[in-house]
């Protein structure tokens, strides 16, 4: 957290952009997560979300924003999950990311964010039913935020449960259509 009301504006404003994914909306949450930065230099959230943008954008950078996210609060749920990510995406290091993951969970299980990255860390190592079921959890902790939602879609693919994915796809962009 932090004190400072411009650096969480700021982070807000990144998270929103983030939400909406995309290479233009990427680049703005990179630079609203920077502002609150420079705003707050210790805002573990704000490296955290920086990461994850990076890591989506610039894997090279991910993995230095995590760690210095989780110098300034070592039990940062975000900046756990990211570390998990980029054990599990960049190290091939399963144990060190199911671990830290699940490390993220146990601190914030009512984020469906820190679920999703969960999710995804069981999913490449080939946890697909746990994937599921902690995929389920964030797009139900989360609701309006379609990707989550649509990656239980990907999920249930990757378990060859054709109609249920497509079901769940259809569901996602009629989510995304009443945000819109």
């Amino acid at each position: 957290a932090t004190s400072e009301a411009l650096a969480r504006e700021e982070f807000m404003r990144g998270r929103y952009y983030f939400e909406q994914r995309g290479t233009e909306n990427m680049q703005r949450a990179e630079v609203h997560f920077q502002k609150a930065i420079d705003i707050d230099p210790l805002y573990a959230d704000a490296w955290a979300a920086l990461g994850q943008t990076h890591f989506l954008t610039d894997n090279l950078l991910a993995k230095a924003q995590a760690d210095r996210a989780l110098e300034f609060d070592p039990d940062n749920p975000r900046a756990l999950s990211l570390r998990a990510t980029v054990a599990g995406y960049l190290d091939w290091d399963f144990d060190t990311a199911l671990e830290l993951a699940g490390r993220a969970v146990a601190l914030s299980p009512g984020d469906g964010d820190v679920y999703h990255w969960y999710a995804n860390i069981l999913s490449l190592s080939g946890q697909f039913a746990a994937s599921l079921v902690a995929q389920r959890k964030a797009a139900d902790l989360s609701p309006l935020y379609p990707p989550l939602l649509e990656c239980v879609g990907h999920r249930l693919r990757y378990m060859w449960r054709y109609e249920e994915a497509e079901a769940i796809y259809l569901r996602s962009i009629e989510t995304e259509i009443g945000r819109a």
